[in-house]
């Protein structure tokens, strides 16, 4: 082996470990697919750069012919390394790997020292989490070096530290993979849909509202939906009823981020909604026996749930970054709540417009659910003009700022007080993955919560339908409520 550098000498390494997986991979092939599916083991997992070629050749040959043993491994060395830099003053043919790699004595001392195939797994294990210790070691450095280098900002350095620990942390969980090893996994997932008599719906379903369900499908990890209204309406008390369904009665962990309410007022309202309780006997204190028990009985029910509350009154997307990643890291939260959008800022002195630093911020969500694979619920507010149409309700041109918000979010749900007390129409404006349409809601303003209620169950309701999103899943903005 080459001289090792000083920073070599002290990373974490198991070279037995190294060459046992290897030795086990050998001579017991299905130890393979273990090795690479469930423990996940990379090629550049190994320390030894001798090792990750063995590796490597291992898995192609398993791929390709199947079957591994010392004579095919030894066949598939012998070939030339295509790396082997061969200068023209040297007079002598390319290396094979097999010299690259130590020859065919390394190759006996890997398989005689190899112990039982039956601890495969486990010292692959070793090898990959201190592959992950050496990983931790060179962003430690790095943040190190960032830490010292002017004229970078110390939120700059942060927001670098805990992207770079939580893509560690992931990097084994994402990788590029071939379309077969998609398509059967797609298809099996079909058919026991098929079998189990059922619909595929995204992650977070049951909303509360299963109407609004049959057309957005649920919540789906990457997505960015925004729920938007005109200030009063009741965009954070329909988004407080969501959470309380996915959250309490569900049991899915969230995390909300209130810039405009307060914790006591947030749970205020979900024990309102949750007890169904007069929420201004809730405020003031007025409350009755029978109420207090009730009360008791919920607060116990929310109390286990896995809900995060920030009520950091100013917050950037890389705020809301930096804690996000924190809270999956954490607690593997499954789902984001930011009320609302328009109170962010996006802190960034090069943005020369208000519609500059909201395309920002939506940029900056919209990448998060991707990168965190989690919805994130964006409560935003509507311009004054949306008011002005009556029953016609409101559009997506209606969104302040809306141009960037329109483009990043893949559901828009557009809120809409009638004219007849209680009555609300939420009309699905977009919907880039299935059809749009409007679903009526009664508010039950005691309880501080919604109800959704079929077209004829209360007079006063006009009737949206639904209709096919068509390309890109955007509706059409003339359809009246």
């Amino acid at each position: 082996m080459p001289e090792e550098s000083f920073d070599e000498l002290i990373s974490p390494r198991d070279l037995d470990a190294e060459r046992a997986v290897l030795g086990a991979m050998v001579l017991e092939n299905d130890t393979i697919d273990e090795i690479v599916g469930i423990v996940k083991l990379r090629a550049d997992d190994f320390f030894d750069p001798h090792h990750q070629t063995l590796f490597t050749t291992i898995i192609t040959l398993r791929d390709r012919i199947k079957v591994v043993d010392v004579l095919t491994l030894k066949n598939e060395l012998e070939k030339e390394d295509p790396d082997d830099d061969v200068k023209k003053w040297e007079e002598r043919p390319k290396k094979s790997l097999l010299e690259q790699v130590g020859g065919t004595a390394y190759l006996a001392e890997i398989l005689d020292s190899s112990p039982h195939a039956a601890n495969a797994a486990h010292h692959a294990t070793i090898v990959r989490n201190l592959a992950v210790q050496r990983r931790i070691i060179k962003v430690g450095k790095d943040i190190i070096e960032k830490a010292k280098r002017p004229p970078g900002s110390a939120e700059d350095v942060l927001e670098y530290a805990e992207k770079s620990v939580l893509e560690i942390s992931r990097e084994h969980e994402s990788e590029i993979v071939q379309i077969k090893d998609v398509v059967y996994r797609v298809f099996r997932d079909l058919e026991h849909l098929h079998k189990d008599g059922r619909e595929r719906t995204g992650l977070l379903t049951g909303t509360r509202f299963q109407r609004l369900d049959e057309i957005t499908n649920g919540f789906s990890p990457g997505h960015l939906i925004v729920l938007a209204a005109r200030p009063g309406v009741g965009k954070t008390t329909l988004a407080l009823n969501f959470m309380q369904e996915i959250g309490v009665t569900r049991s899915h962990r969230i995390a909300m981020f209130s810039l405009e309410m307060d914790q006591n007022a947030l749970v205020e309202r979900l024990l309102a909604d949750k007890a169904k309780v007069n929420a201004t006997h809730i405020k003031t204190g007025r409350i009755s026996s029978e109420e207090l028990n009730r009360l008791q009985e919920v607060t116990a029910e929310i109390y286990k749930a896995e809900i995060y509350i920030d009520d950091t009154s100013y917050l950037t997307p890389m705020d809301v970054r930096r804690k996000a990643r924190r809270l999956k890291n954490q607690h593997d939260i499954e789902m984001i709540i930011i009320d609302y959008l328009q109170l962010m800022s996006a802190k960034d002195r090069t943005v020369s417009s208000r519609q500059e630093e909201i395309a920002n911020i939506t940029r900056s969500l919209k990448n998060l659910a991707k990168e965190l694979s989690i919805p994130i619920l964006a409560i935003a507010q509507l311009r004054r003009s949306a008011e002005d149409r009556d029953e016609r309700g409101p559009r997506m041109s209606d969104l302040r700022e809306s141009g960037a918000i329109e483009q990043d979010a893949d559901i828009v749900m557009l809120l809409h007080r009638l004219e007849t007390e209680g009555n609300f129409a939420l009309y699905v404006a977009k919907n880039r993955h299935g059809r749009i349409g409007t679903r009526n809601l009664y508010f039950v303003a005691e309880h501080l919560s919604f109800e959704e209620l079929a077209r004829d169950d209360r007079p006063g309701f006009v009737d949206g339908g639904d209709f096919d999103a068509g390309a890109g899943g955007a509706g059409n903005e003339e359809q009246p409520f």
